[in-house]
């Protein structure tokens, strides 16, 4: 580009002409015919990048006029983010401009994000684990294809961490993203690479969450999870040489009773979800709702786990390794 076509770029007619064009983009983004969709979702986001390029006073100019129309962009966005998985090239690029919108102005997405985002993204991630959990348990390995879906939750876990971290999500928000989190990093039916991103996700949550009860949360999940219990955090650069421990079940949430159960290869079970009849094993009275994974303890390895509607029955060993039933432990007498 030469000088003359820079200063054109740089102009401040340019400028007005650039949020003229993204002021109109929300009108669209409602349009059922999906090419016009994806075509106004790629200029809303090439627009805020060269609006959040200027610098000096005419950004703040700019800013002044870019907020309200990302106010406007804002409830059109939301819409096009419950990730159906019929249009997913659709959901991707909205994704890329929440993110972006995310840096332009995140004091504005600090208040909806967590109400209004996180719970669609999370939605989507949990159906998606399931259905690779389900694969694998078919076919007995983790290797499907590299679809548009696969490339969605690759991207979800690469910047959902910093999104969590960059608006100051609350720790109530924060807790409820934590186990599709650590599902995805410790499950056996996760490609790697999602494995990978979900660890990283998690490191970045553990070094940088305002909440000390989350970060404590993280780092007591490296020192159960990873060979060496002396790093309570570790770097990207670490992670090839480190042992990772995998859930060989999960028991998944059940209409009515809601509530979840994992059982690591090392024999640790984890619980989370309604306790309100005690199906966690946990106190009720204690503990009425879970929101991240809790450790249950038992005197043995657990070796499988299974969720009824009020209850959850639990497989333990003993020393010799024979499975023993373990039903009494966590079951609740008013099952009817």
């Amino acid at each position: 580009m030469n000088d003359d076509n820079l200063k054109i770029l740089q102009s401040p007619i340019i400028k007005y002409r650039v949020a003229n064009i993204f002021h109109q983009c929300p009108m669209l983004l409602g349009d059922p015919n999906i090419a016009i969709r994806l075509n106004v979702l790629k200029l809303s986001y090439i627009s805020m990048k060269l609006l959040r390029s200027y610098e000096g006073n005419i950004f703040s100019i700019i800013l002044d006029i870019l907020l309200p129309y990302v106010h406007r962009f804002w409830d059109s966005l939301v819409q096009l983010l419950p990730l159906e998985l019929e249009h997913p090239v659709v959901v991707k690029n909205a994704f890329d401009c929440l993110m972006l919108a995310n840096k332009l102005c995140g004091d504005f997405l600090l208040r909806r994000t967590g109400k209004k985002i996180i719970p669609a993204l999370i939605n989507f991630l949990q159906i998606r684990f399931d259905s690779r959990i389900n694969y694998y348990r078919k076919h007995g390995h983790n290797e499907t294809l590299k679809t548009m879906d696969y490339y969605i939750e690759l991207e979800l876990l690469r910047s959902l961490g910093r999104l969590a971290v960059n608006v100051k999500l609350r720790s109530q928000d924060i807790w409820k993203m934590l186990p599709i989190f650590i599902l995805y990093t410790c499950s056996n039916g996760i490609i790697m690479d999602l494995r990978q991103n979900s660890l990283e996700l998690l490191i970045i949550i553990s070094d940088r969450a305002d909440y000390y009860s989350v970060r404590y949360f993280v780092h007591i999940f490296f020192e159960i999870f990873y060979e060496n219990p002396g790093l309570s955090i570790l770097r990207p650069n670490q992670l090839s040489n480190q042992c990772l421990i995998k859930f060989q079940c999960i028991c998944h949430r059940n209409p009515g009773s809601r509530h979840s159960m994992a059982v690591s290869e090392n024999g640790i079970l984890f619980g989370w979800g309604w306790n309100k009849y005690g199906q966690l094993g946990i106190d009720s009275t204690a503990i009425e709702f879970a929101d991240a994974p809790n450790v249950i303890p038992f005197d043995h390895k657990v070796s499988n786990v299974y969720c009824k509607f009020w209850s959850s029955l639990i497989e333990t060993e003993n020393d010799d390794s024979e499975p023993q039933s373990n039903e009494s432990a966590i079951t609740n007498n008013n099952e009817e």
